[in-house]
């Protein structure tokens, strides 16, 4: 039971509870109050778990795993009453009624219910509930922001993932990994993906959104950073439907959880394997573009490493020689860089259709809207695509034999320079 005295400038939280039916009461706040709590408004006990409880304050919402010993505040909430709280049975989601700041739904309660038995382990992985590929559609009305149509906030796309950390804070080495990795199995066993994330900061529950995607592939540019992690490339095929296996790994800590991923209900059968064939396709030239521009990036680094050698060597006929074939590489470099990206820092509107990146991004604004075969349009969007593909990887690798190659070779035998 929760009271409050603030009418009266106390505003301490007060949460009471009976053990004999009412003959005597403890406030399970008296002398554990958490960094934050203001007065109490409204409290619910998890039907499911017990020593589960809700707690509704003037500056948000507070969760309890153990009864009421301890406190922790739900993050991602703004500082607001809550006045009520509710459960949806079905779902098992949490509603929140605020004063102001209208009502709230915090999605899935299972991982929390799971979490509060499952105390003493440092990685804990949750089953997911179904994922669904949500066909979207704007509503019918007036698209400009600005006119006040109000919109809501849509759930998150793809497969709502949650875990739960319990660290030990003295463990040294624990505190040495920096990132968590998760591994997506697909019906048959083989691994689709590999996502790495930084281990957050504080212990409890972690929740993360899985786009229900295969791993893809680089698009070539020719600047990349260095990768701090292994995780995939982020934006593969969309998964078919069926039940996938996601392996967590934190240190030497593992632990697994499933999620069954369905198509929506309301659309039309898709064809996945003509989806599937053709994202290979698309994603396969890709990747060759991708490897043949990686030489051509490569190539430009190493021309600065010998622009450096020069400046620090004896200006020679022989050290002219290379100044005149370094320029000459450097503009067929360029050439190539151009055909490809076109210029840059390029201010306001502009347009470069001569360009490999402009004839792909023309193609790219309907492949991301691929589902099942693809379309008359996109297939001839592709066309355009591919052609263009294929003719810039043609022309790197005739740079690569006639120019760079040879290069290479005559000057190998310059120090730190490959």
């Amino acid at each position: 039971m929760v009271v409050n005295n603030y009418r009266q400038g106390d505003f301490n939280p007060y949460l009471f509870y009976t053990k004999d039916f009412g003959k005597t009461w403890t406030n399970l706040l008296a002398s554990n109050r958490p960094e934050g709590m203001g007065h109490c408004l409204s409290v619910l006990q998890d039907p499911k778990q017990p020593s589960l409880i809700y707690l509704g304050t003037e500056t948000g919402l507070f969760v309890s795993a153990n009864s009421g010993k301890t406190w922790q505040r739900w993050a991602g909430l703004p500082v607001m009453p809550v006045q009520d709280l509710a459960i949806q049975e079905r779902e098992g989601d949490l509603i929140l009624g605020t004063f102001g700041r209208a009502a709230w739904i915090l999605d899935d309660l299972r991982p929390l219910r799971e979490a509060a038995s499952a105390q003493g382990r440092v990685l804990t992985a949750y089953d997911a509930p179904d994922a669904y590929h949500w066909n979207y559609a704007e509503s019918d009305g007036i698209r400009f922001q600005g006119s006040s149509m109000f919109q809501g906030e849509n759930r998150s796309d793809g497969a709502r993932m949650s875990y739960t950390l319990q660290r030990d804070t003295a463990d040294k080495e624990l505190k040495k990994v920096k990132w968590l990795r998760v591994d997506v199995y697909d019906p048959s066993g083989t691994r689709i993906r590999r996502i790495e994330t930084k281990v957050p900061t504080e212990n409890g529950l972690q929740r993360w959104n899985w786009n229900l995607r295969h791993a893809g592939v680089n698009r070539p540019s020719m600047s990349r950073s260095k990768r701090e992690n292994q995780s995939d490339p982020g934006y593969g095929p969309e998964v078919r439907p069926g039940r996938y296996l996601l392996v967590y790994e934190l240190g030497n800590h593992r632990d697994s959880a499933y999620v069954t991923v369905q198509d929506d209900p309301r659309a039309p059968a898709r064809d996945w394997d003509a989806e599937h064939a053709f994202a290979a396709e698309v994603n396969g030239q890709m990747a060759r573009l991708d490897s043949a521009v990686s030489r051509l990036r490569e190539a430009k680094k190493r021309l600065d490493l010998l622009d450096k050698w020069v400046a620090a060597n004896e200006d020679t006929s022989a050290t002219k020689q290379l100044r005149d074939d370094l320029k000459a590489v450097s503009k067929a470099i360029e050439d190539r860089r151009m055909a490809l990206f076109g210029k840059e820092d390029v201010k306001g509107y502009f347009e470069q259709p001569e360009t490999w990146e402009w004839k792909y991004g023309q193609f790219s604004s309907h492949y991301w809207g691929l589902r099942g075969a693809p379309s008359a349009n996109m297939l001839n969007a592709w066309k355009a695509a591919r052609a263009a593909s294929e003719a810039e990887s043609a022309a790197l690798a005739k740079w690569d034999s006639e120019v760079w190659k040879p290069f290479t070779e005559k000057y190998a035998q310059i120090p730190g320079a490959w």
